[in-house]
């Protein structure tokens, strides 16, 4: 079977799906992704098909490095508004230009990221089977689960409804742009009107959390699935070993794929592991420049990519941003994590670790004493180590990419 898979540009969406593919491909079937121009390269060096669209308009190469910039640039809120105009922008070129690939490709389903609702309007177009995915965090409502962009903790009370339910209307305020896309493709395209992300999902779903965990879920409903972590075998990764002259206990420092060059964050840290004990393994994937790298105190162990799955495996702790795979392949490991918040859905993500207690998190100043406390704090308490080894049970109980291939082959046919 040819299948058609869409999601939004970055490192953290497309790596996952990159696991995904690979384990459809394994399975017998042909994978074509569907994105800009800018993402070419990787597509293609990961072994899979690759039409790329909006080249010759509105996304001509280089438009990602902009993409990019802005979301690194965030802080908290401030800059959303241009980060949401990338999101109508990429969804009114994807349902103008796909169209025309689909025709093309007559896959036998479409599998898309659930922050990309081109591919459901797309698939209900063409009348095809589509499952979506949840790399980040789930976008189905309920009312007593805070909205993504939150970093609101989970209760049970009226007064915690009555919160959600207001933040979302915000969401909806603030993704005004993209409904005003979505309403016009559904309405182009002969579909039931579509106003937000969430009605162009699948009710065939899947999802990179567990229960253990995610949020209490009641409407989820029976086509969905969370499978774990959707990752390449750990054997596919390099192998890693710490350099000669560096001495444990290790604590992995990343601020992901865009945070990366946020010098003064990375520096207090690093001072913070020196003087607990720790040797600091920073991964800034391009962000710093040799300069400022040579400048981090505390002789951390710095490199501008690194196979992060097999690095955790050498360290008691990670210090993250709280993005989606970094956390994941924290638990994955049984590390427990030293949270710090920047941006996007990073504080709901940390919410989630912080109510499963397999972390603490650090609100307010990130002065190096506030930081030491807080990795002293996980270091120490025993308990967080024991529910990060628990939580990754749980999401390798998931199944990973080769189950999440089976319910996309199983939901297709």
């Amino acid at each position: 079977m040819q299948l058609a898979l869409l999601c939004p540009p970055y490192p953290g969406h497309l790596n996952p799906m990159f696991a995904l593919g690979d384990a459809l491909r394994r399975r017998g079937h042909a994978v074509s992704f569907i994105g800009i121009a800018d993402t070419g390269e990787a597509v293609t060096r990961a072994g899979f098909g690759f039409e790329a669209v909006g080249a010759d308009s509105s996304h001509p190469p280089g438009t990602l490095a902009r993409m990019e910039a802005r979301l690194a640039g965030l802080r908290g809120l401030l800059g959303i508004g241009g980060v949401i105009d990338d999101v109508a922008a990429m969804t009114d070129m994807l349902c103008r230009e796909a169209p025309a690939v689909i025709e093309r490709l007559q896959p036998g389903a479409i599998v898309c990221d659930q922050l990309e609702p081109a591919g459901g309007l797309l698939a209900r177009r063409y009348r095809l089977p589509q499952v979506s995915v949840a790399n980040a965090l789930m976008l189905d409502r309920e009312p007593y689960v805070p909205p993504p962009f939150t970093d609101w903790p989970y209760a049970r009370t009226t007064w915690a409804r009555e919160r959600n339910l207001g933040g979302y209307r915000v969401s909806d305020w603030m993704m005004a742009r993209v409904a005003t896309v979505l309403e016009r493709w559904s309405r182009d395209y002969g579909l039931a009107p579509c106003q937000r992300t969430e009605h162009c999902l699948s009710d065939r779903q899947i999802g990179q959390l567990s229960p253990a965990l995610d949020f209490p879920r009641e409407s989820l409903g029976d086509g969905f699935h969370y499978t774990g972590p959707l990752r390449q075998p750990l054997d596919d990764e390099p192998a890693w070993q710490p350099p000669p002259g560096a001495r444990g206990p290790f604590a992995f420092v990343s601020l992901g794929s865009l945070q990366g060059g946020r010098f003064g964050l990375i520096a207090r840290l690093t001072r913070a592991c020196r003087d607990v004990g720790l040797t600091a393994i920073v991964a800034h994937n391009g962000r710093l420049d040799a300069a400022q790298v040579a400048r981090l105190p505390g002789d951390p162990v710095v490199a501008r990519y690194l196979p992060q799955r097999q690095v955790i495996r050498h360290c008691a702790l990670v210090v993250s941003h709280g993005g989606m795979n970094t956390v994941l392949d924290a638990l994955d490991a049984g590390v427990p994590l030293a949270l710090l918040p920047l941006a996007m859905e990073q504080g709901a993500i940390t919410q989630r670790v912080l109510r499963a207690g397999a972390g603490r998190r650090l609100s307010g100043l990130r002065s190096v004493p506030a930081l030491r406390r807080l990795v002293t704090g996980v270091l120490s308490d025993g308990r967080h180590r024991q529910r990060a080894a628990e939580l990754g049970a749980s999401l390798q109980a998931g199944g990973g990419a080769a189950r999440a291939a089976e319910l996309v082959e199983h939901h297709a046919h």
